[in-house]
């Protein structure tokens, strides 16, 4: 009977355990022992937003271009390397461009994007808030796009369109706010390969999207 008892005992104490564990996760921290436990975060989400691309370089006037509205659509992941660092990575569909001042000529392209490695920092305000830091390196492909000039325009395939650079790669730099699940994002992109060949001109992108964690 006292071996029953004591099994029984041992029993309880672990389901105790492992629920208190359970429960602890949606937390920010949680106790092992003397130790407090800052949980490893592991999630994937979606952001979806607008984004004011443009070219920039020594070869663009400042009166020569302006901002065009884009969009910008990813997939990614964070997995937790200690406390509130994580590392990720970020599969997306977007869009890039420009318009000429003065002019009817513009340029809007579509692409894919991949964030190879994405750095980031979460810190905790409170459990449910939480300011997100982030950095990476990014590469994209133009699948499609057309330059226009009032009725005439002409595809970024087409033969007739010598030098056009399909291939982008560079840096992004990031800061947002979480909300239990919900996030508000602020990026600002910088690529490196020129828009056109002989052309001192790369895109920068300033993006604000929203997301959510699943």
């Amino acid at each position: 009977m006292k071996k029953i008892f004591m099994l029984m005992a041992a029993v309880a104490l672990s389901i105790g355990a492992q629920a208190q564990i359970v429960s602890s996760r949606s937390s920010s921290t949680f106790r092992v022992g003397e130790k407090t436990v800052t949980p490893k975060e592991n999630i994937s989400y979606v952001r979806f937003g607008l984004d004011m691309s443009k070219p920039v370089g020594s070869d663009v006037d400042g009166d020569y271009a302006k901002a065009k509205p884009c969009y910008d659509a990813v997939y990614g992941f964070n997995n937790g390397i200690k406390g509130g660092l994580y590392w990720g990575m970020e599969w997306g569909l977007g869009s890039r461009g420009y318009k000429v001042k003065h002019s009817d000529f513009k340029l809007f392209a579509h692409n894919f994007r991949w964030t190879p490695i994405q750095i980031g920092y979460k810190y905790a305000i409170t459990s449910d808030i939480k300011l997100d830091a982030h950095f990476g390196g990014f590469v994209s492909f133009d699948y499609t796009g057309k330059f226009s000039d009032g009725d005439d325009s002409v595809n970024i395939w087409d033969d007739d369109v010598d030098g056009y650079k399909h291939f982008d790669g560079g840096i992004q730099l990031g800061f947002g706010v979480w909300y239990q699940n919900f996030n508000l994002d602020f990026m600002w992109q910088r690529g490196f390969a020129k828009w056109e060949e002989d052309v001192d001109m790369y895109n920068r992108g300033l993006m604000l999207r929203l997301g959510i964690a699943f």
